[in-house]
C-alpha cells in the first residue's frame, strides 16, 4: 500500500511538472530537484528509524509483574 501511494504521488508530481510547459533544461532541473528531495526524505526516515531502534534497545519498555 505504501509503495502504491508513493507511486501515485510521484506520478502526480511528474504530471504537474509536464503541465508547466517548461523548457527541456528547466524540466530536467525540476525532476532532478524532485529526485533529490525524495532521496533526502528517505534518508531522514532511515535515520529516525535507526534512532528509534537504538533507543528501544537502550531503554526497553518495563513490564509490570502481577503479584
Amino acid at each position: 500500500m505504501k509503495k502504491m501511494v508513493k507511486t501515485l504521488e510521484s506520478s502526480m508530481l511528474y504530471r504537474k511538472i509536464d503541465e508547466l510547459g517548461l523548457t527541456a533544461v528547466e524540466r530536467t532541473e525540476a525532476i532532478a530537484a524532485l529526485e533529490s528531495a525524495d532521496k533526502l526524505v528517505e534518508a531522514t526516515f532511515r535515520v529516525f528509524e535507526k534512532l528509534r531502534q537504538i533507543t528501544g534497545r537502550l531503554a526497553p519498555n518495563p513490564q509490570l509483574k502481577h503479584q
